[in-house]
């Protein structure tokens, strides 16, 4: 839950193709088509049509880097969900909001944390994180300091070292995933720079922070 909800900002992102299902998008006139789906190997595909007719037959996905290695071969879909709507997601950038209709948060624990982001930030910086596996980033607005991190299908706890607060005392409040996908567990305690908090991210979940200068 705290995945879909409470990590960070919101990201609009289409649903992925439920495996053996395609996704098609047409034109308004229907006559240019895109197509993504699953082929027997597990591999993303995706083809254009005009008119019904194949312009660019099936053909794999590949991930081009301008600073990393082309990945390509071997590239295949472990799993897939899909829902509608839009979910949140950690956006680094300038600008953050809240998407989806404001009344299904309100009534999911944790909404206190979402109505507390802001919709800009002052800085942003990397925590820790593995491609495919985990990621956990810290934004600043102000002196407040927001961490947020997520998970791949398998459950960890990430540590998240303090060091980039300031002097003086603080005050973590904590949004973790509880016993089950509706749940979340909210802790607060006294904090420093020099200290580590433990994020514990259930499957395909995800954990906040929101820190605050103690007065």
């Amino acid at each position: 839950m705290l995945r879909h909800i409470l990590t960070s900002t919101a990201l609009p992102c289409p649903a992925a193709p439920a495996l053996g299902q395609p996704l098609i998008v047409a034109s308004p006139d229907g006559r240019v088509s895109a197509r993504v789906a699953i082929d027997a190997q597990n591999r993303p595909t995706y083809a254009l049509s005009f008119r019904g007719r194949d312009v660019i037959a099936p053909s794999p996905f590949g991930l081009a880097f301008e600073r990393y290695q082309t990945l390509s071969s071997g590239m295949a879909v472990q799993g897939s969900s899909s829902r509608s709507g839009a979910d949140s997601y950690p956006l680094i950038g300038k600008a953050s909001s809240v998407r989806d209709s404001p009344d299904n948060y309100r009534v999911q624990s944790g909404f206190d944390f979402v109505q507390s982001v802001p919709s800009a930030w002052d800085e942003t910086r990397s925590i820790s994180g593995a491609l495919g596996e985990h990621v956990a980033i810290a934004r600043r607005k102000g002196r407040d300091w927001y961490v947020g991190a997520m998970t791949n299908e398998q459950g960890r706890s990430v540590a998240i070292p303090l060091t980039f607060l300031g002097s003086g005392k603080w005050t973590a409040n904590s949004w973790q995933d509880g016993s089950s996908s509706m749940e979340v567990l909210r802790s607060t305690v006294p904090v420093a720079a020099g200290d580590t908090l433990q994020l514990k991210l259930a499957p395909s979940g995800g954990g906040v922070l929101r820190l605050i200068p103690s007065r």
